[in-house]
């Protein structure tokens, strides 16, 4: 590792470095930027204040305070933490105040796992997750939420905001499945709005799909379909409902 500051004491017995004022760490495919921070040689443990870290690859994560272990690569953020993290020449986007990022050591760095915490959002082209906790799997490309998981997601024929206990996205396919207190707003920019509530749901967004189980309250401007289970078509509006199925017409 390099280090660049305007002041610096260093303790050899300890091979600890305190970094004062504005600090700069080269630190192989990483560049770390900071205020007043402390890093130990030895150990790999860095903390500092008004953190940004970027890599070769492109990737950017900014927080009012980083603590982390360079040697391990578990990093801490805390505080106003916005990132982005490049895939492949895809852009994911996260927000909140407090994360915690693993990356692996090999020929070169790889994001393993994120947790966001607190005020969390994940964000990647049509679609934003909020959530109080954010669990990012980088390697299968699956992105977990519970508490509060509220997913928006925009296409060309409008745009479903759902919320729900939990939320598991798989980002190759394009489908999340939801548990808990499902509750989708469908806004169909020709159709106008549907609403729809149940215990679980399934989204497949390449077939413009919402499969509903348990409970199922579909309601729009002609009529409320209720059943135990339904899908339903955000591009043509179509409801197939099944088992118990009770519909009334408005008009």
């Amino acid at each position: 590792s390099v280090i660049r500051d305007e002041k610096v004491e260093y303790y050899p017995d300890e091979e600890k470095v305190k970094l004062l004022g504005n600090y700069v760490i080269d630190y192989k495919e990483f560049k770390f930027k900071g205020i007043n921070g402390v890093y130990n040689n030895k150990t790999g443990m860095l903390h500092g204040e008004k953190s940004i870290i970027t890599s070769l690859n492109g990737d950017r994560f900014e927080s009012d305070r980083v603590d982390g272990n360079l040697n391990d690569l578990v990093i801490d953020f805390s505080g106003n933490i916005k990132g982005h993290v490049v895939n492949k020449g895809e852009i994911t986007n996260f927000k909140g105040d407090f994360a915690r990022l693993y990356f692996k050591h090999g020929q070169k760095y790889e994001l393993l796992r994120s947790e966001i915490r607190n005020n969390a959002e994940f964000i990647q082209e049509n679609k934003k997750l909020q959530s109080d906790y954010i669990e990012v799997d980088a390697v299968r490309k699956l992105v977990y939420s519970k508490d509060n998981s509220k997913l928006t997601v925009e296409d060309k024929n409008g745009t479903s905001v759902i919320t729900s206990d939990s939320a598991e996205m798989d980002i190759d396919k394009n489908s999340a499945v939801l548990t808990g207190h499902v509750k989708v707003d469908n806004l169909n920019k020709d159709r106008g709005m549907t609403k729809i509530t149940s215990d679980r749901a399934t989204i497949d967004q390449k077939k413009n799909l919402l499969e509903f189980t348990g409970n199922v309250n579909i309601e729009n401007d002609e009529s409320i379909v209720q059943a135990d289970k339904g899908i339903y078509n955000t591009e043509t509006k179509k409801i197939n409902a099944v088992g118990n199925v009770y519909v009334n017409y408005k008009r």
